[in-house]
């Protein structure tokens, strides 16, 4: 019986000045190469060696077209060839290998073709399958390349393009218009992510990066090579890579300064990490050494929740003034608003108005007051009375009692509308749904601090077991409802975590200190301070900036 091994994927990098130089140099680490596989019974195959090769430089075209031309080194000589997966040039351009990643990623999308467009399953199902079949094989080993803004624009447009395929049609808004045909809105590239749970191309990569450069820091010792060779000195580079100093010098090489370095200073945008950046400074070896262990406990993935987040500018904010140009006047087929009643002989009005007070304002002169109105503007106003009805019906009950009638005040401010002329209901309305909003925030900034002062709340890691055993042992609260006013746990952001809130009445303070002290005994942490505002609370704070525009406008 004969067994055959076979060894692959050895490659050397060999610095030379010309041609001849190159083949004496690729003979002679042949030959080392061959003694050294000779001692364990193998051999290589020098017809299957590729080399990629480039001359920079006076006198590189007519070296490069010499190398290429000419058969003067053993094997192939190629303009780029694959190396553990990744496409190598001979210029260093990534277009490549993007173009090639993109292209298995298409292959992957037609194998589960008969996949995608299945209604009849959930979206948990097509998403996981997406994930684990498209969108890895797209980003697979990218995080390793210095792209460009081209590149990670293209990679974005490819994640958009197969979202919207997922989404099955959902991926649009659909406006009727007053012809009876539908105007389709596309839905902007940022919430095809949103639903697809990924941020970027550059973001994405970027945890990547940053999730390799936390397992360096685990163990720099066993890893000093890698780290050495990004960020130490070679003997052809022409000045250090690493100042103590300054940091990072002028000509450090492309993965130093263009990725790495960049994707350190990136954690200065988060909470958890932001300390670690600034005692670092300038010294890249700082998160390798002495802030080591602190940078491997960080949560690198707070990038991608805080892209997918909704951004509130802090207070005292005033963005740029906006500067208005004078818009040309609308011809009759292009004004927006329509008047679709149907007159005596069955045909519509027809009658187009650039406002929407200017066709409230035909309708009641002409006494047709409860024919329908086509519009694509004017939206922004009735979204956002729901989203305030919605969030405020989700307050604590208690928050309620503060009014005498919600309902009441909502129909007494919609009759105060209907009974104004229509140059000023709307104008009113946009305040009136302000005005709501703004106390709803109010409320919910009022609860926070009130939790904040009147409850203990810890952050625990508990098991699903413990937690139904300790539910199916409790008897009636009745008992101490008089001594323990709040006992609740709800779950956390964190996968794993939950949140404890207690609350006990004063002449049982003691009691209380007693039951914080074994809980932090289980490894709890005490939580103080103002709670952060909730997601539903930004995002109506965002609409409300949005609103308080318009209004001033």
């Amino acid at each position: 019986m004969a067994l055959s091994a076979y060894a692959d994927d050895v490659c050397r990098k060999i610095l030379v000045s010309s041609p001849q130089s190159a083949a004496a140099h690729v003979r002679f680490s042949n030959e080392v190469l061959d003694d050294e596989l000779l001692n364990v019974g193998m051999a290589q195959n020098t017809d299957k060696q590729e080399h990629v090769v480039v001359f920079l430089g006076p006198h590189s075209r007519t070296h490069n077209q010499q190398v290429y031309r000419h058969a003067l080194l053993d094997g192939k000589t190629v303009p780029a060839a694959k190396y553990l997966g990744g496409l190598q040039r001979y210029d260093g351009q990534c277009g490549p290998e993007v173009d090639k990643r993109a292209n298995a990623a298409y292959a992957a999308w037609c194998t589960f073709k008969g996949l995608w467009h299945r209604r009849e399953l959930p979206w948990r199902g097509p998403r996981t399958v997406f994930m684990g079949m498209v969108y890895e094989v797209l980003f697979s080993g990218l995080e390793a390349l210095v792209l460009g803004s081209g590149h990670y624009a293209k990679l974005d447009r490819i994640v958009a393009a197969y979202g919207r395929r997922l989404l099955r049609g959902t991926a649009c808004e659909k406006i009727a218009q007053a012809d009876g045909n539908i105007k389709y809105r596309s839905m902007p590239n940022t919430d095809v992510f949103r639903h697809l749970g990924v941020a970027c191309a550059s973001t994405e990569l970027r945890i990547r990066r940053l999730k390799f450069l936390q397992r360096l820091a685990t163990d720099p010792f066993r890893h000093h090579h890698v780290i050495t060779a990004f960020f130490g000195t070679m003997d052809f580079d022409p000045e250090p890579t690493v100042d103590a100093e300054v940091g990072l010098t002028p000509r450090a090489n492309s993965y130093a300064a263009r990725l790495y370095w960049k994707d350190l200073q990136s954690l200065a945008g988060l909470d958890s990490a932001h300390w670690i950046v600034e005692l670092a400074g300038n010294d890249i070896m700082a998160f390798f050494t002495e802030l080591a262990t602190d940078f491997a406990h960080v949560d690198v993935t707070e990038l991608r929740a805080q892209e997918l987040s909704v951004q509130i500018p802090p207070p005292g904010f005033s963005p740029a003034p906006r500067q208005h140009h004078a818009e040309e006047p609308l011809e009759m087929d292009d004004l927006p608003h329509v008047c679709s009643i149907a007159l005596e002989s069955g045909i519509p009005c027809g009658q187009r108005f650039a406002s929407l007070r200017d066709l409230r304002l035909h309708q009641y002169k002409s006494g047709l007051s409860n024919h329908n109105i086509v519009s694509d503007y004017c939206k922004v106003p009735v979204l956002l009375a729901v989203v305030v009805v919605v969030l405020w019906l989700r307050l604590p009950l208690f928050l309620l009692t503060s009014y005498a009638s919600f309902a009441d005040m909502i129909l007494m401010i919609y009759r105060s509308v209907r009974a104004l002329s229509p140059r000023e209901d709307e104008q009113l309305i946009q305040k009136a749904v302000l005005l709501v909003s703004k106390m709803t925030l109010r409320q919910e900034l009022e609860v926070r601090e009130l939790q904040s002062a009147v409850f203990k709340t810890f952050m625990l890691k508990a098991l699903k077991e413990t937690i139904v055993a300790h539910r199916a042992a409790m008897t009636s609260p009745d008992k101490i409802a008089d001594i323990v006013y709040i006992a609740k746990m709800k779950k956390a952001f964190n996968r794993g975590e939950f949140k404890l809130f207690l609350a006990v009445s004063p002449s049982h303070h003691d009691l209380l200190e007693a039951v914080c002290q074994g809980v932090l005994g289980t490894g709890a942490v005490e939580k103080k301070g103002q709670a952060p505002a909730s997601g539903m609370a930004r995002e109506l704070q965002s609409l409300v900036d949005k609103l308080t525009e318009m209004t001033a406008k």
